[in-house]
């Protein structure tokens, strides 16, 4: 004769039984709180990323040169460094309103894309002569066309409006450096939401990179060089960049509130080729 299970016996078992099973659950529930706060924290760490381009651009700026050319709190318009080519053979820009050309080698190209004529300028390395200091000289970029270098490999035939002033003097392997001018803003989008967004000079409408974010979520200050916060453009040595991102969607903490997770990104950049003291 089998032993029987008596109701005490059975009452403990069952209380155990929804002790574990509540543990369980508990233990589940947290695992999955902090599974989906990792999801979010890690989409808005990804998001954050794309500040470096906008860092990249700051650093290589001279605000003294014009390098930028807007600056607000929410928002910044600037020479946007683009593509870098060699100079295949000389050539001497005219002054004011000449229209001429230079030829850059194909190959090597440096840079985030090729040559651009509807958005593109360029920077052009004068070396100088007698005791002149070389200087970079800007031009509108107006066509681009295939062409041969004097060696026979291939180039580029770069059409441009002459830079004002003197004549500039271009030597064979000198610098050509290829730029647009390029505005990184915040603004609210059609669902309702605020992103960073770029646009171009060129025209076309502004294109997200960062989202979304929180309102004001994109934020400058622009120092000069006693420390100071500038509105001049030509006065800024150093900016300091804070974004803040938020996650697509709410999440539970461990107290049951819901929330959507945000987190932000503050950096100081010191403008790479500015000079030292006001213009």
């Amino acid at each position: 004769m089998s032993a029987g299970v008596t109701l005490p016996e059975l009452l403990v078992a069952l209380v155990l039984a929804g002790v574990l099973a509540a543990g369980s659950a508990q233990v589940l529930r947290d695992a999955t709180l902090t599974t989906r706060a990792g999801a979010q924290a890690a989409e808005i760490h990804q998001a954050l990323r794309v500040t470096n381009a906008l860092a990249d651009d700051l650093l290589e700026l001279d605000a003294v040169d014009g390098d930028l050319v807007a600056i607000a709190p929410s928002s910044v318009s600037l020479r946007a460094s683009r593509w870098l080519a060699f100079a295949c053979r000389p050539a001497h820009l005219g002054g004011a309103g000449d229209s001429t050309a230079i030829t850059v080698r194909a190959s090597p190209l440096f840079g985030l894309r090729s040559f651009d004529a509807s958005t593109d300028s360029v920077f052009l390395l004068d070396p100088g002569i007698m005791l002149m200091e070389p200087r970079w000289a800007a031009a509108a970029l107006r066509s681009v066309d295939r062409d041969r270098c004097p060696d026979g490999s291939a180039g580029q035939r770069l059409d441009l409006t002459a830079p004002s002033g003197p004549g500039v003097v271009v030597p064979v392997g000198a610098p050509v450096m290829g730029f647009e001018i390029v505005s990184y803003l915040l603004y609210r989008g059609s669902d309702g939401a605020w992103y960073v967004g770029m646009n171009e000079a060129g025209g076309g409408s502004v294109q997200p990179l960062i989202g979304p974010v929180a309102a004001g979520g994109l934020h400058f200050t622009y120092v000069d060089s006693i420390g100071e916060e500038t509105s001049d453009p030509a006065r800024v040595v150093a900016v300091a960049l804070q974004v803040t991102g938020l996650g697509t969607r709410p999440v539970r903490d461990r107290g049951g509130a819901l929330a959507v997770p945000l987190d932000s990104v503050r950096r100081w950049l010191w403008l790479r080729n500015n000079r030292a003291g006001s213009p």
